[in-house]
């Protein structure tokens, strides 16, 4: 109670200050909603309304990210993080695309082919990237199967193909694992491919095959 008390006074604080500023004149009458007095200049110039739209969000965001901060032993939803217009990171809503489901063994054993097409397709990345050709390699890695690793890692772990060990060492929403590695391998694929960073580009190659070949030992080994 005392902590939603005193995170509940740092916003007031923080909305009257905004305000505050943008006209000195509110400042003076919302002053004893805190309690006391503001020492404010009387001659600060009006802010745009975009700067107090932006001083609101900021304080918005440092009040959010305590309140995570103090959540005990809760899973971080890693893959559908969103960001806000103050720079932090919060979670999304729940939705249709989102809400968990059991996959059958067939959808499985689809989603597992393209995760081994995925692994084939980062070797013929490599060539390109070899060669030089950047745009081809930046094109390709905007389609399936490299788009559709996120999908096909997820229709994976929620079949009832994969022993709970296997599932958390993949990994899932919720919690960290070698698909997670997968997709910011390619995604620092993806950038340094767009940048013509030849040396920076087949390093994640290399390092997104390692951790696809993991999966699909994973998944040869449930005898997809």
């Amino acid at each position: 109670r005392r902590q939603a008390e005193a995170m509940g006074a740092r916003l007031r604080l923080a909305v009257v200050s905004v305000l505050a500023a943008a006209s000195p004149a509110v400042g003076t009458r919302c002053a004893p909603l805190l309690g006391g007095a503001l020492n404010l200049p009387h001659a600060a110039a009006p802010l745009s309304r975009r700067a107090v739209l932006l001083g609101l969000g900021v304080a918005g965001g440092a009040l959010r990210a305590e309140a995570i901060d103090d959540e005990d032993e809760e899973d971080v939803d890693i893959i559908p993080l969103l960001s806000s217009t103050s720079g932090m990171k919060r979670r999304s809503k729940p939705s249709e695309s989102n809400v968990k489901k059991t996959y059958t063994a067939a959808e499985a054993a689809y989603a597992f082919a393209d995760i081994v097409a995925c692994r084939s397709g980062v070797s013929q990345i490599e060539q390109l990237i070899r060669s030089g050709d950047f745009g081809s390699a930046a094109s390709l890695l905007g389609k399936p199967p490299f788009s559709s690793f996120k999908q096909n890692a997820l229709v994976l772990v929620n079949s009832k193909l994969l022993t709970p060990e296997d599932i958390k060492a993949i990994g899932t929403e919720k919690r960290f694992g070698v698909g997670a590695d997968v997709l910011l391998m390619l995604g620092g694929l993806a950038d340094a491919t767009e940048r013509s960073d030849k040396s920076g580009a087949l390093d994640y190659a290399t390092k997104a095959k390692s951790s696809l070949d993991e999966i699909i030992a994973i998944g040869r080994g449930a005898g997809l």
